[in-house]
């Protein structure tokens, strides 16, 4: 009985070793593209790519690859998530342009202070299937850095992911001669790549079309807007009209204008209790956010100097 209750021990201690590796395995940013079927040559398809997962980046650098001699890029749309993410202060550069006649399109994500996170739609693309074309088509993404880098860092952490492709399904369309690429996973970067495909002929009246980039305004979190700092509008002083003053009845109370016009005296009494103006109207100061910042800066150094130290020591 005592050697069944040591076996179950062990079991259950390396079972609890393994449960992070797993875990690990588990988590991270989850890349999907949506599958089409029952289309024919001529007709046009929407694919969006979309994130979702449990993950934080400060950058991204990945790109969709197509055949270009087998479908056109019409146009592509911005999603809401990824207009969130450039609302929020981030570099954000979405190239579908420059490198169509090649079938790729490049997102890059730059997140300079916040990591990203959470999930919806980052973009987008409208497709024509060329005229003749009888092979199924495929849209695949490369990941090239999927990255956190925070700031009190020199060394950038590799991410882990997973893709889900694109298949779109002609009818009665054949398969591709090397297959699908239906996606896999990574850390940091991608393990396979797209194929080869050729470069349209520049012959080709569809070389000369550029897809049309669209960036439909949506409402911005309201977190991500910049503090209202405008300063209060100032009553400007208006002309004295003596035929007013003349036919103004004893005690009425003053009006504005000549409440600025009062006595001298009472006049310096009331402006040495006024802030000075710093020429645009208000008088500038230093957000506490600043301050919080700069001293987040200090402690995050004093603590990565004082590893430093500590690990010598331990050397």
């Amino acid at each position: 009985m005592k050697k069944f209750f040591s076996a179950l021990t062990a079991l259950l201690l390396a079972a609890m070793l393994l449960l992070p590796a797993v875990s690990l395995a588990e988590t991270g940013g989850v890349f999907t593209m949506n599958d089409v079927s029952g289309v024919s040559a001529g007709d046009t398809v929407d694919i969006t790519l979309s994130i979702s997962g449990d993950y934080e980046v400060h950058g991204m650098n990945l790109s969709i690859e197509y055949d270009p001699t087998a479908m056109v890029l019409e146009s592509c749309v911005q999603g809401e998530f990824l207009q969130q993410v450039s609302a929020g202060g981030n570099v954000v550069i979405l190239d579908c342009q420059s490198m169509a006649n090649r079938g790729m399109i490049k997102l890059g994500v730059v997140c300079p202070i916040n990591p990203v996170s959470g999930e919806g739609e980052l973009f987008t693309m409208h497709f024509r299937i060329k005229e003749g074309v009888t092979v199924n088509q495929q849209v695949i993404m490369v990941v090239y850095e999927f990255i956190k880098l925070p700031l009190e860092s020199l060394v950038s952490e590799d991410v882990p992911f997973t893709t889900d492709n694109s298949i779109i399904t002609l009818n009665g369309g054949s398969d591709p001669d090397n297959g699908y690429n239906e996606g896999g996973s990574g850390i940091g970067n991608n393990t396979s790549d797209a194929p080869e495909y050729p470069t349209r002929d520049p012959q080709d009246p569809d070389a000369n079309v550029t897809p049309a980039v669209d960036v439909t305004p949506t409402p911005v979190d309201e977190t991500l807007k910049p503090a209202d700092n405008t300063p209060a509008p100032v009553a400007t002083e208006q002309p004295d009209d003596p035929a007013a003053r003349e036919t103004k009845e004893p005690g009425a109370t003053k009006s504005p204008a000549e409440a600025t016009t009062a006595d001298p005296e009472q006049q310096g009494s009331e402006s040495a209790n006024t802030p000075e103006p710093d020429g645009s109207g208000t008088r500038s100061k230093t957000s506490p956010v600043v301050y919080g910042a700069i001293g987040a800066a200090v402690l995050l150094a004093g603590a990565a100097a004082a590893l430093v130290i500590r690990n010598k020591k331990k050397q």
